[in-house]
């Protein structure tokens, strides 16, 4: 737990869940935001963003596939977290996320990628995430 009572277990736990509903939609496991996140335990945390979200990777998906792009695998892993509490009460978390994409034609070389992104939680007792941003922005 950090110094300011703000556990970074509970915004990775979040973040963690968020990324797989993701790669669900990404791949095509799931259609709906919604499915993504049914009888997920920290839903409501990300939630909002991934329906804000879903027609964006829903239709990308759709696009992808168009062009013959159809992941039937992601992953992703969140390393050096950082969590910072704000004065207001909302959290930002700046991690690295490692990325691993596997598309149907070559299952043996997946892409990867890793990003240092920032997500913004709101202040609250149960922090929803808001945002996010590659943190070069």
């Amino acid at each position: 737990m950090c110094q300011t009572g703000h556990d970074p277990r509970r915004y990775t736990a979040a973040l963690n869940e968020y990324l797989e509903a993701v790669a669900a939609l990404t791949t095509g496991a799931h259609s709906t935001a919604g499915a993504a996140t049914q009888g997920k335990p920290h839903a409501s945390k990300y939630s909002w963003l991934l329906k804000a979200e879903e027609f964006w990777l829903l239709d990308n998906r759709k696009s992808l596939k168009a062009d013959g792009l159809d992941y039937t695998a992601m992953t992703s892993t969140l390393s050096d977290v950082l969590v910072m509490p704000s004065s207001d009460g909302s959290v930002a978390v700046r991690a690295t996320v490692n990325e691993q994409r596997t598309l149907a034609d070559s299952p043996e070389e997946p892409e990867t990628n890793e990003t240092t992104l920032l997500y913004t939680f709101s202040g609250q007792d149960t922090p929803v995430l808001r945002s996010k941003l590659s943190a070069q922005q």
